[in-house]
């Protein structure tokens, strides 16, 4: 057998001794057994890098939609639904991630940047529409006047599809802007 750095970390056998695994081998020589725990120890890490689950329960963290299915779950067997107690462990991995996000530092905002909403709002609309321009030469009409649409609604259409386009645009990968 080639030389395993499992063999070389940990005494698999001493492990298996002390957590009473051994007992359960009984018949197996040494040698054998330790080269079946190196196995299994080795398929089991393969499994965790693969992202499998082990044991019928997830590895590592839990992405958003486990976290809340887990946690809603709990909550429901919690006051009296339906459904048995969650396994803790999975219980300790959804609170785990929870906390993560909870606790996780906001987005950064690059310098000179603002955070916007991706769709204006009518507050945004309105002072768009009332805005007014000045350069060397003096002020400017508002914009409403300036683009000169018959009403309100088609100069708040004209906004919306700027204020789309210019948030697209500002976007790291640029896409073509819906139509709105």
């Amino acid at each position: 057998m080639t030389a395993n750095p499992i063999d070389e970390a940990v005494d698999l056998l001493e492990v298996a001794r002390s957590t009473g695994l051994r007992s359960y081998l009984h018949g197996v020589n040494a040698t054998d057994a330790r080269e079946l725990l190196v196995r299994f120890v080795a398929a089991l890490t393969a499994a965790q890098q693969q992202g499998q689950a082990v044991g019928g329960w997830p590895l590592g963290e839990l992405n958003r939609q486990e976290t809340l299915k887990v946690l809603r779950e709990h909550n429901a067997w919690r006051r009296g639904g339906d459904g048995t107690q969650t396994d803790p462990r999975l219980l300790g991995l959804a609170l785990d991630a929870a906390i993560a996000a909870i606790t996780a530092p906001p987005p950064s905002v690059p310098e000179g940047w603002v955070l916007v909403t991706a769709e204006p709002t009518d507050a945004q609309l309105r002072a768009m529409s009332a805005s007014r321009a000045r350069d060397d030469e003096g002020d400017f009409p508002a914009l409403m006047d300036l683009i000169d649409y018959s009403g309100e609604n088609k100069t708040r259409a004209v906004l919306r599809a700027a204020y789309t386009a210019a948030i697209v645009a500002a976007a790291p990968s640029a896409q073509e802007p819906p139509h709105v």
